[in-house]
């Protein structure tokens, strides 16, 4: 998941979403807008690095479930 965040988020109420939703099994990206308008090459090197290391399915596997 991926947040742009403007100067209306604060530090407490975006860690506090942050957690709830890793605790959901997501992971989230955040940028500043102003990061997004003046350094969009960087944020979307930044978004393939993240997408590079990723699996496409659960590890370890659910009980059960794989080899």
């Amino acid at each position: 998941m991926i947040e742009l965040d403007g100067s209306q988020h604060g530090e407490e109420i975006d860690s506090t979403r942050t957690h709830a939703l890793e605790r959901q099994g997501l992971l989230l990206l955040r940028f500043w807008d102003n990061q997004v308008l003046e350094e969009i090459e960087a944020v979307l090197e930044a978004i393939l690095d993240f997408a590079r290391g990723r699996t496409l399915s659960p590890t370890p596997p659910p009980e059960g479930e794989g080899l």
